[in-house]
């Protein structure tokens, strides 16, 4: 276990961040991951590559902040996905089931052409939505909308203690916002985050958007 740019690193390039993890805690978790190949602050995975912060997952690559997946890559803040089925809060999914709360999927659907995802944004291709937003080529959705012309986006750092991102979409008819736990217009979300957020990250960027948005 060396140190290396801030990190204590195994030989297989899995990474924990020094002022998070001691040497004897890194040691420890590098012992945990099986076949894990450039990973940081990562914990009981098995036969993943280049994902950050997830826990208990197999064969996954490029997620971050996933708990309990299998098979997936470059979802963010999922949970219990297996070959990307029943995905929440998942992000750029390819062929997925049971989806909630996705961004930018594609394809999601299956030999029987019915996948019933809801509450997702930007996807493409898919059949049996539900209240989605943004959405492509889509097929048999219900109570679902979008913008009549491309909407800009904008995209937050990660926020507050569950390191979340919102999405800003917005055109010269209306905004679009979507986060772990809301979606919805700008002043629903205004609301949110004087009411439930209440964290100065969420503050700092709402204001930012505002001004970018006018």
């Amino acid at each position: 276990m060396e140190k290396i740019n801030g990190c204590w690193t195994d030989i297989n390039n899995n990474q924990w961040k020094c002022h998070l993890f001691s040497k004897e805690k890194a040691e420890k978790l590098s012992k945990r991951l099986i076949d894990c190949k450039n990973c940081v602050d990562c914990v009981d995975c098995i036969k993943c590559i280049d994902c950050i912060d997830c826990k208990n997952c197999v064969n996954c690559e490029s997620c971050a902040a996933c708990y309990n997946c299998r098979n997936c890559g470059s979802c963010v803040f999922s949970t219990d996905c297996t070959n990307s089925t029943k995905c929440t809060d998942c992000y750029h999914c390819y062929d997925c089931y049971n989806c909630n709360c996705c961004l930018f999927c594609n394809d999601c659907r299956d030999s029987r052409k019915l996948k019933y995802c809801k509450s997702c944004s930007t996807c493409n291709s898919c059949s049996f939505c539900q209240t989605c937003t943004l959405c492509i080529n889509c097929k048999y959705c219900s109570s679902c909308h979008s913008f009549s012309d491309n909407p800009q986006r904008l995209v937050s750092d990660r926020l507050g203690v569950d390191r979340e991102q919102v999405y800003i979409y917005w055109n010269k008819d209306k905004v679009h916002v979507k986060t772990i736990d809301f979606i919805g217009t700008l002043e629903g979300f205004e609301k949110e985050v004087a009411n439930i957020f209440m964290n100065e990250s969420y503050t700092d960027f709402l204001n930012k958007a505002k001004n970018i948005i006018q």
